[in-house]
Order: structure tokens, then C-alpha cells, then sequence
């Protein structure tokens, strides 16, 4: 039997105005903090400098003065970077948008608004949207088969009821690797495996596979 593809959905935190404005005002104010603290360093720095006697002394308190403003001063450049990588990675995802809306067809953007936790950048409620969704879907009996990129060990009840209650088989698709130094970069619970009828492991593509599938094909050849 043949699969038909009956619809793409996928789901992610979306950029907007009010979570970017929040990063930055976050950075902002921890650069700020940072320029303070050097400029209290670099005056300590100057008072030390004219201590003329216990040159040793001298020299090991201005050591340890200039490492402490490294510190800072990475803080500073790290803070400056999030506010250029943040733009960024909100332009690209926009990008990504528009280009799928585009090209692609029978696919569908499940998003929720991104939020600033501590002033970090985080996802919230994407989990739950396609646990709700792929329930709802398999109770309306809009498919037969899911096919989730997803390692989330909290999908787990869901599958287990969608294909024990609606008779509906789920596909996996993610990268597992047993190897022990890699094992970091996984991107799907252990626990999930044993609840889908078929697991697909990017960790068996090879290079030719990956390209075939992949936008740096295009980038390759142009």
C-alpha cells in the first residue's frame, strides 16, 4: 500500500516584536552593568599603578584586576552577540516561512509566540499544541499514519492512546546515535522508541542521502 500525504504541520515558537524588544532590552541592560563594572576596574587599576613600593605585590593585584575585566569584558561581547544573533535567527526564520508558504505545498504552521524567560528566548507551549492536535486529528480520523519529527519523551501517552484507541500507526523520525561521545546530540528519548510502530534514524543517512534532502544541495551546485 501507498502512503498520500495529507498535510505537513509544523510547529514552532515564533519570533515577534515584543520577545526581541525584551531580549535586547535584557542585553542592554547587562552591557551596561558590564561597562560600569570595567570602568571601576580601570580605576582600581590606575590607584594601584601608583603604589611605588611592593612591586610584587603591585603586580599580582594588577593581574588579577585585569583578569576579573576580562570577565566582564566577555560578558559585555557575549550580551553584544545575542542581540546580532537574535535578529538574525528571527530574519531567517522568516524566511524559512515565507519560502515553505511558497513552495511548499499542503504544509501548515502550528506556531506559538516565543517568550523571555531571564531574559533567555524560549519556547512555550509548542509540546502541548501538538499533543493536542495530534489527538484531535486522530479522534476526527483525519489520517492513518503520523509521521513526527519529534524525540519528546512527553508525546509518549499520546502515541500509545492514538494507536491502542484509534488504531493509528506513528512513524518516528530523529537521530540516535549509540555511540557514547555522541550520544549529546540525540534527539529522542530512549523511552519513546518502544511506543511507534516504525523509527526512521537520520544517524544511517549518508553524506549523498543528507544532500539529497537538504538545501545545501542547491548551494552546492549554484
Amino acid at each position: 500500500h501507498s502512503l498520500e500525504l495529507v498535510k505537513t504541520l509544523i510547529y514552532a515558537g515564533e519570533y515577534n516584536q515584543k520577545v526581541l524588544l525584551n531580549a535586547r532590552r535584557n542585553c542592554n541592560s547587562k552591557i551596561k552593568e558590564m561597562n560600569e563594572l570595567i570602568t571601576k576596574e580601570d580605576l582600581l587599576l590606575e590607584k594601584i599603578s601608583r603604589i611605588k613600593d611592593h612591586d610584587d605585590l603591585r603586580n599580582e593585584v594588577t593581574e588579577h584586576v585585569n583578569s576579573i575585566k576580562e570577565v566582564f569584558q566577555r560578558t559585555k561581547e557575549k550580551n553584544i552577540q545575542v542581540i546580532a544573533q537574535q535578529s538574525r535567527k528571527a530574519a531567517g526564520q522568516q524566511k524559512f516561512f515565507d519560502y515553505v508558504r511558497d513552495a511548499i505545498p499542503l504544509t501548515e504552521f502550528r506556531t506559538t509566540p516565543l517568550v523571555t524567560r531571564q531574559g533567555i528566548i524560549q519556547q512555550k507551549g509548542v509540546d502541548a499544541k501538538l499533543s493536542t492536535d495530534l489527538l484531535l486529528l486522530a479522534q476526527s480520523n483525519a489520517f492513518d499514519v503520523a509521521i513526527l519529527l519529534t524525540g519528546d519523551a512527553d508525546m509518549k501517552e499520546n502515541i500509545q492512546l492514538i494507536r491502542e484507541r484509534y488504531g493509528k500507526l506513528v512513524f518516528i523520525i530523529a537521530y540516535l546515535s549509540l555511540v557514547p561521545e555522541e550520544k549529546r546530540f540525540n534527539t529522542i528519548s530512549e523511552d519513546l522508541l518502544n511506543e511507534c510502530d516504525c523509527f526512521f534514524n537520520l544517524y544511517d543517512l549518508n553524506e549523498e542521502e543528507i544532500l539529497q534532502i537538504s538545501g545545501l544541495r542547491r548551494e552546492r551546485t549554484e
